[in-house]
């Protein structure tokens, strides 16, 4: 009987001790999940910080970011476009300006100075001749007007080779006044002849004698006020005496120069600033 009671203990202890072991190896096993889960969970928590800076990299490459970022770049070429479309046009404007001043300075008033150093002499070639008739005679003039090859112009009027010294000064204070543009009018009158010629055949119309002022387009050649051209006197006009002489001017037209190249400058000033 004892025996078996003993058999008994012995189950009982067996039975105790794979009871506490079993234990032991759930509480083992699950300490060592929970190791192996806060581990998956550290891993997907890098994972997770991972994939937010990809997708923040990503937002950053995204087709509207990149076009933003581009956006400024394009507006400032388009800015400097503008500037230089501006200051090239105010550059043409300017040089428009210069132009227009060169041409209306030449013949603002008499004895401007000019680049055009044969025109004196062809004003000579064409209105005092030497050798050209003294008299009306009109086939003595056709003659000269066929060897000079001036059919071409329907009147033209001739001065005698021994009064040149006399027309020269109308272009000078001691024998003009200024008349208008860059003419000046005789102060004393000349006898000069005017002959009319058949447009294309160079024969004779009409050939007269007339004493009238002249009237002279007069620039500075070579520092020399000069006659240049000869302007006809039909009204037979007279000098105004409260004119200028002729080659003296008038101080408003210095200051109205001077004036537009003080805009012309501030212009340019202004087309200098757009573009920087």
């Amino acid at each position: 009987m004892r025996h078996g009671a003993d058999d008994k203990t012995l189950k009982s202890v067996t039975e105790e001790t794979h009871a506490v072991g079993g234990e032991g190896r759930r509480a083992e096993r699950d300490r060592i999940g929970e190791g192996r889960g806060g581990e998956e969970r550290r891993g997907d928590c890098h994972l997770s910080r991972e994939c937010a800076s990809v997708l923040q990299r990503g937002a950053k490459l995204s087709p509207e970011s990149h076009d933003a970022a581009k956006q400024p770049t394009t507006s400032s070429l388009m800015e400097a476009k503008m500037r230089a479309a501006v200051f090239l046009a105010l550059v043409l404007y300017l040089c428009l300006i210069s132009m227009t001043a060169a041409a209306s300075d030449q013949n603002s008033r008499p004895c401007l100075l000019s680049n055009r150093t044969t025109a004196y002499k062809t004003f000579l070639q064409r209105h005092i001749l030497e050798g050209a008739p003294s008299t009306e005679d009109q086939n003595a003039w056709e003659a000269l007007l066929r060897s000079k090859k001036f059919c071409f112009r329907p009147t033209q009027s001739f001065l005698p080779e021994s009064e040149r010294q006399r027309v020269e000064a109308v272009c000078s204070p001691s024998g003009g006044k200024t008349f208008e543009g860059n003419m000046c009018i005789s102060k004393q009158p000349f006898s000069f002849i005017t002959v009319r010629v058949e447009h294309g055949t160079c024969g004779i119309k009409r050939i007269e004698r007339q004493t009238r002022h002249l009237i002279l387009a007069c620039e500075k050649l070579r520092n020399v006020c000069q006659p240049v051209h000869f302007e006809g006197n039909p009204m037979n006009l007279s000098p105004d005496k409260n004119m200028p002489d002729c080659g003296l001017g008038r101080a408003s037209a210095g200051v109205r120069t001077t004036a537009g190249l003080l805009s012309a400058l501030s212009l340019l000033l202004v087309a200098l600033e757009v573009a920087l």
